[in-house]
Protein backbone atom coordinates (compact mmCIF):
# COMPACT_ATOMS: atom_id res chain seq x y z
CA UNK A 1 0.00 0.00 0.00
CA UNK A 2 1.95 3.23 -0.87
CA UNK A 3 1.34 6.81 -0.02
CA UNK A 4 1.82 9.80 -1.52
CA UNK A 5 3.72 11.62 1.52
CA UNK A 6 7.00 12.12 1.39
CA UNK A 7 9.42 9.99 4.20
CA UNK A 8 10.68 13.29 5.42
CA UNK A 9 11.58 11.96 8.29
CA UNK A 10 14.74 10.42 6.56
CA UNK A 11 16.80 13.07 7.81
CA UNK A 12 14.49 13.52 10.48
CA UNK A 13 12.87 10.43 12.09
CA UNK A 14 15.40 8.26 10.96
CA UNK A 15 17.78 10.40 12.72
CA UNK A 16 15.64 9.66 16.26
CA UNK A 17 16.73 5.90 14.77
CA UNK A 18 20.58 6.84 14.46
CA UNK A 19 20.12 8.60 17.98
CA UNK A 20 18.92 5.79 19.85
CA UNK A 21 20.78 3.12 18.19
CA UNK A 22 24.14 4.80 18.70
CA UNK A 23 23.16 5.15 22.48
CA UNK A 24 25.18 1.86 23.19
CA UNK A 25 28.67 0.95 25.76
CA UNK A 26 31.53 -1.06 24.86
CA UNK A 27 29.24 -3.98 26.27
CA UNK A 28 27.21 -3.61 22.11
CA UNK A 29 28.87 -1.19 20.20
CA UNK A 30 27.27 -0.02 16.46
CA UNK A 31 31.39 0.68 15.55
CA UNK A 32 33.40 -1.80 14.30
CA UNK A 33 35.35 -3.12 11.57
CA UNK A 34 33.59 -6.06 10.29
CA UNK A 35 29.65 -6.16 9.58
CA UNK A 36 27.53 -7.94 7.14
CA UNK A 37 24.10 -7.20 5.46
CA UNK A 38 21.31 -8.31 3.77
CA UNK A 39 18.15 -6.58 2.36
CA UNK A 40 14.82 -8.05 3.54
CA UNK A 41 11.50 -7.87 1.15
CA UNK A 42 10.06 -4.68 0.57
CA UNK A 43 6.30 -3.55 -0.64
CA UNK A 44 2.87 -5.63 -0.84
CA UNK A 45 3.20 -5.95 -4.57
CA UNK A 46 6.36 -7.58 -5.41
CA UNK A 47 9.15 -4.96 -5.12
CA UNK A 48 11.95 -5.55 -7.34
CA UNK A 49 15.63 -4.54 -7.56
CA UNK A 50 14.64 -2.45 -10.43
CA UNK A 51 11.60 -0.32 -7.96
CA UNK A 52 14.23 -0.63 -4.65
CA UNK A 53 16.44 2.16 -3.86
CA UNK A 54 19.32 0.33 -1.16
CA UNK A 55 21.54 2.72 0.11
CA UNK A 56 25.05 1.84 2.32
CA UNK A 57 26.58 4.92 4.21
CA UNK A 58 29.22 4.26 6.20
CA UNK A 59 30.84 6.82 9.26
CA UNK A 60 34.11 7.24 9.38
CA UNK A 61 35.27 9.09 12.55
CA UNK A 62 39.37 8.53 11.48
CA UNK A 63 40.75 7.69 8.23
CA UNK A 64 40.46 4.45 6.89
CA UNK A 65 40.04 2.17 3.92
CA UNK A 66 36.46 0.39 3.35
CA UNK A 67 36.10 -3.16 1.42
CA UNK A 68 32.78 -4.25 0.35
CA UNK A 69 32.07 -7.80 -0.95
CA UNK A 70 29.16 -8.88 -2.29
CA UNK A 71 29.08 -12.75 -2.35
CA UNK A 72 26.83 -14.00 -4.47
CA UNK A 73 28.41 -12.21 -7.34
CA UNK A 74 31.92 -12.32 -5.83
CA UNK A 75 32.48 -8.73 -6.16
CA UNK A 76 34.65 -6.49 -4.53
CA UNK A 77 34.72 -2.59 -4.03
CA UNK A 78 37.21 -0.06 -1.91
CA UNK A 79 37.09 2.71 -1.10
CA UNK A 80 39.23 5.25 1.18
CA UNK A 81 37.35 7.55 3.26
CA UNK A 82 38.87 10.52 5.11
CA UNK A 83 38.22 11.46 8.85
CA UNK A 84 35.14 12.64 9.77
CA UNK A 85 34.25 11.27 6.09
CA UNK A 86 30.85 9.80 5.07
CA UNK A 87 30.56 7.26 2.16
CA UNK A 88 27.22 6.92 0.42
CA UNK A 89 26.70 3.84 -1.96
CA UNK A 90 23.69 3.42 -4.12
CA UNK A 91 23.86 0.39 -5.02
CA UNK A 92 23.33 -0.93 -8.95
CA UNK A 93 20.97 -3.51 -10.23
CA UNK A 94 23.71 -6.04 -10.17
CA UNK A 95 24.27 -5.25 -6.84
CA UNK A 96 20.62 -4.94 -5.50
CA UNK A 97 20.12 -8.59 -6.65
CA UNK A 98 23.03 -9.87 -4.62
CA UNK A 99 21.86 -8.73 -1.68
CA UNK A 100 18.18 -8.54 -1.91
CA UNK A 101 17.07 -11.64 0.30
CA UNK A 102 13.11 -11.85 -0.49
CA UNK A 103 12.01 -15.58 -0.03
CA UNK A 104 12.52 -18.22 2.71
CA UNK A 105 15.35 -20.08 2.03
CA UNK A 106 19.39 -20.07 2.02
CA UNK A 107 21.09 -18.03 -0.30
CA UNK A 108 24.63 -15.65 -0.70
CA UNK A 109 22.89 -12.71 -0.80
CA UNK A 110 25.24 -10.77 2.05
CA UNK A 111 27.11 -7.75 1.85
CA UNK A 112 30.53 -7.90 3.91
CA UNK A 113 31.85 -4.81 5.12
CA UNK A 114 35.38 -4.50 6.52
CA UNK A 115 37.46 -1.47 7.74
CA UNK A 116 40.83 -0.74 8.59
CA UNK A 117 39.60 1.75 11.15
CA UNK A 118 36.56 1.26 13.98
CA UNK A 119 33.51 2.91 11.38
CA UNK A 120 29.59 2.97 11.58
CA UNK A 121 27.35 1.47 9.19
CA UNK A 122 23.52 1.83 7.86
CA UNK A 123 21.48 0.60 5.61
CA UNK A 124 18.43 1.94 3.69
CA UNK A 125 15.92 -0.01 2.03
CA UNK A 126 13.25 2.05 0.21
CA UNK A 127 10.82 1.63 -2.28
CA UNK A 128 8.64 4.06 -3.13
CA UNK A 129 7.28 5.43 -0.04
CA UNK A 130 7.75 2.19 1.41
CA UNK A 131 11.16 3.02 3.78
CA UNK A 132 13.10 1.78 6.97
CA UNK A 133 16.32 1.99 7.69
CA UNK A 134 18.99 0.54 10.19
CA UNK A 135 22.11 1.02 12.19
CA UNK A 136 24.45 -2.26 11.74
CA UNK A 137 25.88 -4.66 14.53
CA UNK A 138 30.03 -5.04 14.17
CA UNK A 139 30.30 -9.20 13.68
CA UNK A 140 32.32 -9.00 17.49
CA UNK A 141 28.43 -7.97 18.93
CA UNK A 142 26.29 -10.63 17.51
CA UNK A 143 24.85 -13.43 19.72
CA UNK A 144 23.31 -16.73 19.31
CA UNK A 145 20.10 -16.06 20.94
CA UNK A 146 17.26 -14.18 19.85
CA UNK A 147 13.62 -13.11 19.79
CA UNK A 148 12.11 -11.50 16.90
CA UNK A 149 10.29 -8.38 17.55
CA UNK A 150 7.79 -6.58 14.74
CA UNK A 151 4.16 -5.88 14.09
CA UNK A 152 1.57 -7.28 12.17
CA UNK A 153 2.66 -7.83 8.08
CA UNK A 154 -0.72 -6.62 5.91
CA UNK A 155 -2.75 -9.53 4.50
CA UNK A 156 -0.95 -9.79 1.31
CA UNK A 157 2.46 -8.62 2.96
CA UNK A 158 5.06 -11.28 5.16
CA UNK A 159 6.78 -10.45 8.71
CA UNK A 160 9.83 -11.93 8.90
CA UNK A 161 13.96 -12.65 9.39
CA UNK A 162 17.28 -12.63 7.94
CA UNK A 163 20.15 -14.06 9.36
CA UNK A 164 23.35 -14.10 8.21
CA UNK A 165 26.63 -16.41 9.39
CA UNK A 166 30.24 -15.33 9.87
CA UNK A 167 31.53 -18.92 10.37
CA UNK A 168 31.03 -22.04 8.50
CA UNK A 169 28.58 -24.71 9.85
CA UNK A 170 26.27 -22.38 11.40
CA UNK A 171 23.13 -24.07 12.46
CA UNK A 172 20.26 -21.33 12.86
CA UNK A 173 16.79 -22.64 14.88
CA UNK A 174 13.30 -21.11 15.33
CA UNK A 175 11.49 -22.01 18.09
CA UNK A 176 14.54 -25.30 18.73
CA UNK A 177 14.03 -26.60 15.03
CA UNK A 178 16.51 -27.04 12.72
CA UNK A 179 16.03 -23.99 9.57
CA UNK A 180 19.11 -24.10 8.40
CA UNK A 181 22.89 -24.76 8.45
CA UNK A 182 25.35 -21.88 6.54
CA UNK A 183 28.62 -21.19 5.42
CA UNK A 184 30.09 -17.72 6.20
CA UNK A 185 28.76 -15.34 4.80
CA UNK A 186 25.36 -17.13 3.86
CA UNK A 187 22.05 -15.96 4.45
CA UNK A 188 18.68 -17.89 5.68
CA UNK A 189 15.36 -15.88 5.27
CA UNK A 190 12.12 -16.84 6.60
CA UNK A 191 9.33 -14.91 5.60
CA UNK A 192 5.32 -15.77 7.25
CA UNK A 193 2.22 -14.31 4.81
CA UNK A 194 -0.43 -11.98 6.62
CA UNK A 195 1.12 -13.41 10.49
CA UNK A 196 3.20 -11.51 13.35
CA UNK A 197 5.77 -13.59 14.76
CA UNK A 198 7.01 -11.11 17.33
CA UNK A 199 8.30 -13.70 20.30
CA UNK A 200 9.59 -16.14 18.12
CA UNK A 201 13.29 -17.34 19.46
CA UNK A 202 16.34 -17.51 16.95
CA UNK A 203 19.14 -19.44 17.79
CA UNK A 204 22.14 -20.40 16.75
CA UNK A 205 25.48 -22.63 17.49
CA UNK A 206 27.58 -19.79 15.97
CA UNK A 207 27.03 -16.06 16.38
CA UNK A 208 24.43 -14.69 13.34
CA UNK A 209 22.99 -11.19 12.55
CA UNK A 210 19.40 -11.11 12.99
CA UNK A 211 17.69 -8.42 10.95
CA UNK A 212 13.81 -8.04 10.82
CA UNK A 213 12.59 -8.11 7.57
CA UNK A 214 9.08 -7.43 7.44
CA UNK A 215 7.57 -6.61 3.93
CA UNK A 216 4.89 -4.03 4.90
CA UNK A 217 2.55 -3.38 8.01
CA UNK A 218 -0.20 -0.47 9.46
CA UNK A 219 0.74 0.67 12.95
CA UNK A 220 -1.71 -0.01 14.71
CA UNK A 221 -3.45 -2.45 12.37
CA UNK A 222 -5.86 -0.88 9.55
CA UNK A 223 -4.13 2.54 9.93
CA UNK A 224 -2.95 3.51 7.06
CA UNK A 225 -0.48 3.74 5.30
CA UNK A 226 2.15 0.68 5.44
CA UNK A 227 5.57 0.75 5.51
CA UNK A 228 8.06 -1.98 5.93
CA UNK A 229 9.79 -2.83 9.10
CA UNK A 230 14.17 -3.21 8.80
CA UNK A 231 16.01 -3.07 11.33
CA UNK A 232 19.50 -5.75 12.99
CA UNK A 233 18.32 -6.91 16.48
CA UNK A 234 20.31 -7.00 19.39
CA UNK A 235 20.86 -10.39 20.82
CA UNK A 236 19.46 -11.50 24.01
CA UNK A 237 22.66 -11.27 26.00
CA UNK A 238 23.14 -7.53 25.70
CA UNK A 239 19.69 -6.77 26.69
CA UNK A 240 19.09 -4.77 29.53
CA UNK A 241 16.87 -3.62 33.02
CA UNK A 242 16.44 0.05 32.54
CA UNK A 243 14.53 1.77 29.41
CA UNK A 244 13.78 5.72 29.05
CA UNK A 245 11.63 5.68 25.51
CA UNK A 246 11.16 8.96 24.10
CA UNK A 247 8.78 10.34 21.63
CA UNK A 248 9.69 12.03 18.13
CA UNK A 249 7.88 15.39 17.08
CA UNK A 250 5.10 13.00 15.27
CA UNK A 251 3.66 13.22 19.08
CA UNK A 252 2.69 9.40 19.44
CA UNK A 253 4.49 6.04 18.88
CA UNK A 254 3.81 2.12 20.23
CA UNK A 255 6.07 0.21 22.37
CA UNK A 256 6.42 -3.43 22.18
CA UNK A 257 8.85 -4.95 25.56
CA UNK A 258 9.50 -8.40 24.90
CA UNK A 259 10.73 -11.02 27.88
CA UNK A 260 13.44 -13.63 27.52
CA UNK A 261 12.70 -15.42 30.63
CA UNK A 262 9.64 -16.42 32.63
CA UNK A 263 8.41 -14.39 35.39
CA UNK A 264 9.94 -11.16 34.05
CA UNK A 265 8.10 -8.35 36.09
CA UNK A 266 7.63 -5.25 34.21
CA UNK A 267 7.48 -1.39 35.43
CA UNK A 268 5.79 1.24 32.85
CA UNK A 269 5.98 4.78 34.16
CA UNK A 270 4.28 7.10 31.52
CA UNK A 271 2.33 6.54 28.45
CA UNK A 272 -0.99 4.91 28.02
CA UNK A 273 -2.48 1.43 29.32
CA UNK A 274 -1.46 -1.82 27.40
CA UNK A 275 -3.22 -1.97 24.04
CA UNK A 276 -4.08 -5.16 22.28
CA UNK A 277 -4.91 -3.71 18.42
CA UNK A 278 -1.53 -4.31 16.77
CA UNK A 279 -3.22 -7.82 15.50
CA UNK A 280 -0.33 -9.66 17.20
CA UNK A 281 -0.18 -11.99 20.48
CA UNK A 282 0.04 -9.01 22.80
CA UNK A 283 -0.32 -10.28 26.20
CA UNK A 284 -3.36 -8.45 27.45
CA UNK A 285 -2.00 -7.16 30.74
CA UNK A 286 -5.03 -4.79 31.08
CA UNK A 287 -4.12 -1.79 33.75
CA UNK A 288 -1.45 -3.41 35.46
CA UNK A 289 1.34 -2.44 36.63
CA UNK A 290 3.70 -4.01 37.24
CA UNK A 291 3.48 -6.77 35.45
CA UNK A 292 4.76 -10.21 34.31
CA UNK A 293 5.85 -11.80 31.00
CA UNK A 294 7.02 -15.27 30.21
CA UNK A 295 9.74 -15.74 27.40
CA UNK A 296 8.43 -14.66 24.28
CA UNK A 297 5.96 -12.41 25.61
CA UNK A 298 5.17 -9.53 24.61
CA UNK A 299 3.12 -6.08 25.80
CA UNK A 300 2.57 -2.97 23.44
CA UNK A 301 1.41 0.37 24.56
CA UNK A 302 0.90 3.71 23.21
CA UNK A 303 3.54 6.61 24.08
CA UNK A 304 2.92 10.33 23.52
CA UNK A 305 4.38 13.73 23.83
CA UNK A 306 2.06 14.85 26.29
CA UNK A 307 2.58 12.69 28.51
CA UNK A 308 6.57 12.65 28.09
CA UNK A 309 7.25 9.38 27.12
CA UNK A 310 7.61 6.23 29.23
CA UNK A 311 10.62 4.65 31.94
CA UNK A 312 10.07 1.01 31.66
CA UNK A 313 12.13 -0.77 34.34
CA UNK A 314 12.07 -4.59 34.61
CA UNK A 315 13.74 -6.97 37.16
CA UNK A 316 14.87 -9.38 34.47
CA UNK A 317 16.75 -8.63 31.12
CA UNK A 318 14.14 -7.28 28.55
CA UNK A 319 14.15 -5.57 25.15
CA UNK A 320 12.23 -2.85 23.75
CA UNK A 321 11.36 -1.32 20.66
CA UNK A 322 9.10 2.06 19.61
CA UNK A 323 7.47 1.48 16.26
CA UNK A 324 6.37 4.83 14.30
CA UNK A 325 2.87 5.36 13.93
CA UNK A 326 0.97 5.42 10.86
CA UNK A 327 -0.25 8.94 9.06
CA UNK A 328 -3.73 7.30 9.42
CA UNK A 329 -4.03 8.24 13.08
CA UNK A 330 -4.40 12.01 11.77
CA UNK A 331 -5.07 14.46 14.15
CA UNK A 332 -4.40 12.26 16.99
CA UNK A 333 -0.18 12.94 15.74
CA UNK A 334 1.28 16.37 15.83
CA UNK A 335 2.98 15.93 12.73
CA UNK A 336 0.97 13.22 10.52
CA UNK A 337 3.88 13.19 7.57
CA UNK A 338 5.66 9.72 7.95
CA UNK A 339 4.52 6.25 8.61
CA UNK A 340 5.67 3.06 10.15
CA UNK A 341 9.43 2.59 10.87
CA UNK A 342 11.13 0.49 13.54
CA UNK A 343 13.90 1.34 16.14
CA UNK A 344 15.67 -0.29 18.48
CA UNK A 345 15.57 1.28 22.09
CA UNK A 346 19.28 0.82 24.02
CA UNK A 347 18.59 0.46 28.15
CA UNK A 348 19.82 2.98 29.98
CA UNK A 349 22.64 1.11 31.79
CA UNK A 350 24.42 1.10 28.03
CA UNK A 351 24.60 5.00 27.52
CA UNK A 352 27.84 6.37 25.45
CA UNK A 353 29.01 9.73 26.18
CA UNK A 354 29.70 10.33 22.25
CA UNK A 355 28.24 8.94 19.11
CA UNK A 356 28.97 10.14 15.02
CA UNK A 357 25.66 10.46 13.12
CA UNK A 358 25.12 11.22 9.16
CA UNK A 359 21.62 10.51 8.24
CA UNK A 360 20.01 9.76 5.15
CA UNK A 361 18.97 11.46 2.33
CA UNK A 362 15.70 10.06 0.77
CA UNK A 363 16.42 9.58 -3.39
CA UNK A 364 15.56 12.31 -5.00
CA UNK A 365 16.84 15.35 -2.56
CA UNK A 366 20.44 15.04 -3.43
CA UNK A 367 22.25 17.57 -1.14
CA UNK A 368 25.34 17.17 1.43
CA UNK A 369 24.89 16.38 5.04
CA UNK A 370 28.14 16.17 7.14
CA UNK A 371 28.28 14.04 9.91
CA UNK A 372 28.30 15.30 13.32
CA UNK A 373 29.04 14.02 16.89
CA UNK A 374 27.24 14.32 19.68
CA UNK A 375 29.07 14.38 23.29
CA UNK A 376 27.20 14.04 26.58
CA UNK A 377 28.63 16.62 29.11
CA UNK A 378 30.62 16.09 31.98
Amino acid sequence: MKTNVTKKYIPALVLFLFLIAHSLSSQITTQGTDFYVSFGNNGVDGGTTSTISMQLRIVASQATTAVLTFKNIASTVTVNIGAGGVYTRDLSVAEKNAVYSSATGVSNKSLRVQSTAPVSVYALNQFYTITDATNMLPVSNWGTDYFHLSYKALTQASDGYTVIASENNTSVYENGALKATLSAGQVYSAYYTNADITGRRITSNHPIAYYVTNSCVNVPVGVYACDCLYQQMVPVNSWGNNFLVPVTHRGKERVRVIASQNGTTVTQTGGGAARTDGGGTAKNVGSQNPFTLNAGEFAEFEISLSTGGAYISADKPIAVASIMIGMGYGSALSDATGDPSLAWVPPVEQAADMAVIAPFVPVGSRRQIEPFTVTASS
